[in-house]
C-alpha cells in the first residue's frame, strides 16, 4: 500500500472508530446511563428496567444478518447513513414523546433495526478492506470506539441528567448524531475501491477469478470441519465474554446507585473507568497483537477479567461484595482491560482464521452470539438480584464464567488452524520474505536471505506436513486458503500465491487441466513459462517435494 493509500486507510480507521463510538453510545451506553433515572420516572422495578435494553439487544441479533445483506448489496455509505438517520430520529422521539413502558420497548426495537447497519460488523468489513499489515492495531482502534463511548457518554450525560433530567440528556445525544455522525457516515467513510481490497488485479488474474466466481455461485462458500469446530469455540467464547459484559455494564450502576447509595454522577465514574480500561486495552492490545501471538494473548489477557471480579470480594469474606472505593476502582479497570483486550483479540483473529471471503457474515454471526450472551447476562443478573436481594450470586456466576472463557480460549489457541497460522508466521520470520516470495518465486526480498539452507529446510518441513492434503482449488483461489477434510492450510494468502506454487512445481504434479487455457503465458523465476488454465476442483493435488537446493532456487542467474 503506497503512502497516500496508507494515510487514507488510517483516516478510515479513525472515522470508523468515531462512528462506532457514536453508534455504541446511542444504542448501548445512553440507555444504560439514563435507565436508573427512567426507572424512577416510570416507577419500574430493576427487573423491569433491564427488559427494554435486553429486548433491543435480542432484536439487534435478529437484524444483524439482514443488515449485513443490505450492506453487501447497497454498500457501506448508504446503509450507514440510513442507520444513523434512523438513530437520530428515534433518540429525538425518545426524549420528547415516550411516556409509557410499552413505548420504551418499541423504541428500543426500532433502535436495534437501525443499529444493525451501523454497528461493529460493518466497520470490521471496512477495516479489512484497507489493511492486511497492522490489521490488529487498526481493528483495535475501531473496536476501542465502543469503550470510548462507555468512557465518555456516562461522564457527559450523567451530570446533564442529574441537573436537567434524562430527557434533556437524551436530546443531547440526538444532537450529536444529527451534526456529527450523519456527515461522517455519508461523506467520509468508505471501503477501499477495487475488486479485491488487498490486490491490484491484472487482466489475466481477473479472468481466472471470474471463472472461479461462476463456479462458487453453484457451490456456495462453507466452512470445513476444522473451521466449524473453531467457529463453535469462537461462539462460546463470545457468548461467555459478553455475558460478563452484560452482567456488569448493565448492572454496575444499579449496584452502586441503588445498593451502595452513591449519586448517579459518582456511580457513572466507575462505569467510565471500566470502559476506559477497555478502551486502552483495545488500542494497546491491537498493537501487541501485531507483534505477539494473538491466540496466546487472548488466553492470558482474559484472566484480567477474573482478577477484576475478584476485587469485588477481596476486602470482605466471600461472597460479600466490597464497598471500598479503591477495590471498586481496581475492579473497574482490571475488568475493563480484560474484556477490551479479549474482545479485540477475538475480532482480529477472525479474519486470519476464517479468511476474508464471507467475513461480514461470520463477524455478524459471532457478534450476534455475543449480543445474545450480553442480553442474557443483563436480564439473568437482574432476575438474580430481584430474587436474592443483592448481587452476590449474580456476580459469582460471572466470576465462574470468566474462568470458563479462559479455558475456551486456550482450546482455540491449541487448535489446528492456530498451529497452521503460527507455522506461516514462523516461515515469514525465518526467510525475511513474504510467503508469496518463498513459494512463488525468487524476489529481491528473498535474495536478501543470508542462508538459503534454512529456507530449504523449512520448505522440506512444510512439504512433509502438507503432502497428503487434498485441496478444493476453487475455494483456495477465492478465499486464499486451501481446504481439505482435515482443516485449513493457512499461508496461501492470495490466489496469486496458489498459482505461483503450481507454476513453480511446489504443487500440482498430479493437477489436471480441463481447458480454457490462459492466453498469456507467464514466465517464472523458477524456470521457463507455462500457461495456467482452469483446473478441476475435485482432483487431488500433491506437493512436489524439493529434493535439492537447486530445485528450490531454480535456474535464476542471481544464484
Amino acid at each position: 500500500m503506497d503512502n497516500s493509500r496508507l494515510s487514507q486507510g488510517w483516516v478510515m480507521v479513525f472515522t470508523a472508530g468515531l462512528l462506532n463510538c457514536l453508534q455504541a453510545g446511542t444504542f448501548f451506553m445512553t440507555p444504560t446511563t439514563l435507565m436508573p433515572l427512567i426507572v424512577k420516572d416510570f416507577d419500574l422495578t430493576i427487573a423491569q428496567a433491564s427488559i427494554p435494553i435486553a429486548i433491543g439487544k435480542l432484536c439487534y441479533v435478529l437484524f444483524l444478518v439482514p443488515g449485513g445483506v443490505l450492506v453487501d448489496h447497497f454498500g457501506v455509505r448508504y446503509c450507514l447513513s440510513i442507520g444513523f438517520l434512523g438513530l437520530a430520529i428515534l433518540t429525538s422521539a425518545y426524549g420528547a414523546f415516550v411516556s409509557t413502558f410499552a413505548e420504551i420497548i418499541l423504541v428500543h426495537i426500532a433502535l436495534s433495526a437501525f443499529s444493525s447497519t451501523s454497528g461493529v460488523p460493518v466497520y470490521a468489513v471496512v477495516v479489512a478492506s484497507w489493511f492486511t499489515d497492522n490489521l490488529g492495531l487498526a481493528m483495535g482502534m475501531v473496536l476501542s470506539g465502543f469503550s470510548l463511548a462507555g468512557t465518555a457518554i456516562p461522564a457527559i450525560l450523567a451530570p446533564i441528567a442529574r441537573v436537567y433530567g434524562w430527557r434533556v440528556a437524551m436530546g443531547t445525544m440526538s444532537s450529536i448524531l444529527w451534526f456529527v455522525a450523519l456527515p461522517l457516515s455519508f461523506f467520509v467513510l468508505k471501503e477501499k475501491p477495487g475488486k479485491d481490497a488487498h490486490e491490484e488485479f491484472t487482466p489475466t488474474r481477473a479472468a481466472v477469478m471470474d471463472e472461479v466466481e461462476l463456479e462458487l455461485e453453484d457451490r456456495g462458500l462453507g466452512l470445513n470441519s476444522q473451521e466449524k469446530y473453531l467457529f463453535v469455540l469462537f461462539s462460546i467464547a463470545y457468548f461467555a465474554l459478553q455475558y460478563q459484559s452484560g452482567c456488569f455494564q448493565e448492572n454496575i450502576l444499579y449496584f452502586l446507585h441503588t445498593d451502595q447509595g452513591l449519586e448517579i454522577s459518582t456511580a457513572s465514574l466507575f462505569l467510565s473507568a471500566l470502559n476506559f480500561g477497555a478502551f486502552a486495552a483495545k488500542l494497546v492490545g491491537g498493537y501487541l497483537g501485531d507483534i505477539f501471538d494473538r491466540f496466546n494473548m487472548a488466553v492470558i489477557l482474559s484472566l484480567f477479567t477474573t482478577a477484576g471480579i475478584l476485587m469485588l470480594y477481596i476486602s470482605s469474606p466471600v461472597p460479600s461484595l466490597s464497598n471500598n472505593f479503591i477495590f471498586l476502582f481496581c475492579f473497574s479497570v482490571l475488568f475493563g482491560i480484560g474484556y477490551g483486550s479479549t474482545f479485540n483479540a477475538l475480532y482480529s483473529i477472525a479474519p486470519v482464521a476464517f479468511g476474508k471471503a464471507g467475513l461480514g457474515r461470520i463477524q455478524s454471526s459471532l457478534f450476534a452470539v455475543g449480543l445474545t450472551g450480553n442480553a442474557i447476562g443483563s436480564v439473568f443478573t437482574g432476575i438474580l438480584r430481584t430474587q436474592t436481594g443483592d448481587y452476590r450470586l449474580a456476580f459469582t456466576v460471572a466470576l465462574l464464567l470468566s474462568v470458563f472463557t479462559a479455558a475456551v480460549l486456550l482450546m482455540i489457541s491449541c487448535s489446528k488452524i492456530a498451529r497452521n497460522i503460527r507455522e506461516e508466521q514462523y516461515l515469514e520470520q525465518l526467510t525475511g520474505a513474504s510467503t508469496e516470495s518463498l513459494f512463488g518465486g525468487v524476489s529481491e526480498d528473498f535474495v536478501s536471505v543470508s542462508s538459503y539452507d534454512s529456507v530449504f529446510a523449512a520448505r522440506q518441513s512444510y512439504w512433509q506436513k502438507m503432502r497428503n492434503r487434498t485441496f478444493n482449488t476453487f475455494v483456495a483461489l477465492r478465499t486464499g486458503y486451501g481446504q481439505n477434510s482435515g482443516g485449513s492450510v493457512h499461508g496461501m494468502k492470495r490466489s496469486e500465491t496458489f498459482l505461483n506454487m503450481m507454476r513453480s512445481g511446489l504443487i500440482g504434479n498430479t493437477m489436471e487441466f480441463t481447458g480454457i487455457e490462459d492466453t498469456q503465458p507467464r514466465s517464472t523465476a523458477l524456470g521457463g513459462s507455462r500457461s495456467i488454465g482452469r483446473f478441476n476442483a475435485e482432483y487431488r493435488t500433491d506437493f512436489a517435494r524439493p529434493t535439492s537446493r537447486s530445485n528450490l532456487l531454480g535456474r535464476d542467474p542471481r544464484w
